[in-house]
Parts: C-alpha cells; sequence; structure tokens
C-alpha cells in the first residue's frame, strides 16, 4: 500500500549565516535607536512645503514685475485714444466727448484730444472752446493752447485762442493756469466770474467779471453790455464775413448794449441802424462803416 509523506518545512540553515548576519541581528534594537529609518510622511510634508514655497516666490516675482510694469506704465502716461475736432466759419459744435465731458466749440475752432492713462489733455489749436468737465479724481482735464496751459480743478470753463492772446473765463470752479513762456513756474488760479488774458507781454491781471455774459456765446447768442461800440463791433466781427469798421472818433466810444442771436447775424446790416441808431455803407473793398445816423 502505497502512502504520500506529508510535506517537511524548510528548516533555516544558522549555519549558512555570516558572522556579518548574525552580528546585526544581536544589535538590531541598538542599531535602530542609533539609526532610526526616516519618518516617510514627513519627508513628503517636507517636500510639500518646499514646493509650495518655490510657487509662492514665483508668484510673488510674477507680482513685482506686474508692479513694476504698472509704475512705469503709469509714470509714462501712454495714450490710448486721439480725436479731432473742427467748425466752419458758419457753424457751431455742441458734443460729448470720450470722457463725458460736454464741449463747446464756436466757429472756426479746432482742437485735439488725447485720452491718457492718467490725463486727459486736449490742445486747443485755434478758436473758442466752452468745456463743462465730468469729474475724475486721479485724471485731470487739461487744455494746452499756445504756450499757456489751463488745469481743470472745478467744473465749467471756457478758453479763447486768437492769433494775439489767450482768454480764460471761468464760469464755476476753479482752474489754473500757468504761462509757460514768460512765467513757467507760476500757477494763477481763477475762481468763478474771473477772467485771465495771456499775450505776449505776458500774464494780465484777473478781472472780476459776469462769465455768464461773456460765456453767452455757447448759447447761441452774443450779450453786448455796456461796450463801446468799436468793442462792440470787434465781438460782431468774429460772427461775420465782411468786415465792419468806425470811422467816427466819438461814434466808436459811444456805450451801446444788445443781445444778438447768433444764427441771425445775417440780418445784422437790417439789425444794426435799428439798435445802435447808426448807419451802414457798404464800401467798394466788401467792407460795412459804421456812421451816426442823420437826424
Amino acid at each position: 500500500m502505497n502512502s504520500t509523506a506529508d510535506p517537511v518545512p524548510p528548516t533555516h540553515d544558522h549555519a549558512a549565516d555570516s558572522p556579518l548576519d548574525e552580528l546585526l541581528s544581536q544589535h538590531q534594537t541598538t542599531l535602530r535607536e542609533q539609526f532610526p529609518l526616516p519618518d516617510l510622511e514627513q519627508l513628503a510634508r517636507q517636500a510639500s512645503e518646499r514646493k509650495r514655497q518655490r510657487e509662492k516666490r514665483r508668484a510673488g516675482s510674477a507680482l513685482l514685475v506686474l508692479a513694476m510694469m504698472a509704475t512705469g506704465l503709469w509714470y509714462w502716461n501712454p495714450a490710448w485714444r486721439h480725436e479731432t475736432i473742427s467748425t466752419t466759419a458758419h457753424t457751431q459744435q455742441r458734443l460729448t466727448l470720450f470722457d463725458g465731458s460736454v464741449a463747446t466749440l464756436d466757429r472756426n475752432t479746432r482742437l485735439s484730444a488725447t485720452w491718457r492713462l492718467r490725463s486727459r489733455d486736449i490742445q486747443l489749436e485755434q478758436g473758442r472752446a466752452y468745456f463743462d468737465v465730468s469729474h475724475s479724481a486721479w485724471r485731470p482735464f487739461q487744455v494746452q493752447a499756445g504756450t499757456v496751459q489751463v488745469r481743470v480743478l472745478g467744473t465749467r470753463f471756457a478758453v479763447e485762442h486768437e492769433p494775439d492772446a489767450l482768454v480764460v473765463t471761468v464760469e464755476q470752479g476753479r482752474v489754473q493756469v500757468r504761462d509757460q513762456a514768460h512765467q513757467p513756474t507760476v500757477n494763477h488760479i481763477l475762481q468763478a466770474d474771473e477772467r485771465l488774458q495771456v499775450d505776449a507781454a505776458g500774464v494780465g491781471p484777473i478781472e472780476t467779471v459776469q462769465a455768464d455774459t461773456l460765456l453767452a456765446w455757447q448759447r447761441g447768442q452774443l450779450l453786448i453790455n455796456d461796450l463801446p461800440l468799436e468793442q462792440a463791433v470787434h465781438q460782431l466781427q468774429a460772427y461775420l464775413p465782411q468786415t465792419l469798421r468806425v470811422s467816427d472818433p466819438a461814434l466808436a466810444q459811444r456805450r451801446v448794449s444788445a443781445v444778438f442771436q447768433l444764427a441771425a447775424l445775417d440780418q445784422l446790416p437790417t439789425l444794426l441802424p435799428k439798435v445802435w441808431s447808426v448807419e451802414l455803407q457798404q464800401q467798394a473793398d466788401g467792407s460795412l462803416l459804421l456812421l451816426p445816423a442823420k437826424k
């Protein structure tokens, strides 16, 4: 009868162990105390912290670069929009600018507007313009006319750029005027109902005026209030194709007042004799000569 023997478990041959193995086995506890195995979880946490610190430094560097770029742009003050506006000899124009400010341009006026990162710059090349400025605490509104710079500290004002002079009139708020040719470091502050003229001689005195009267042109009217006739004719001349002249010295000093609608100034030859008791005489060169009315 055949039988199957049970399997014999393997035996460890201690004789085969090396002396080094026996020595390590005997001092295993001591070795663990002297050379502990690393904590793998702690190593993983340390590696994660080092990675987080590297990412934080990279993010900080990126923010620093962005801050430096933003600072550079702020001081550079780059322009991002430009527009040019002009009127003809027979039209006025009222429009809302890109920043929400309202500008009224008189006849024969040309200006350009440059919108920058931290400023709103207007270049008045000729004519006169009235501005109702929208508020911006960090983007000042500035008008350059020739060598004169007007910086807005308030709301409503007008700048008149003539060939021989520049006039700033404030209706509401305040403006700062600087003549860069004669007094580049001096700022003149104008308030409501004040006017300042700058010409070849430099900056004149600040005058108290009725701004509402002087700026009636932007409402389509010309208000003449108790002026010598020669000054009234000078104001009218800006709106007429023909030249007006006063040859009589006494008539030139006669004080006159009137309200004219600018849209109806083509009827002036009919209006003036009725309003100021004068006669208009057509000259060979096309000009109109004002004479005292015959009694």
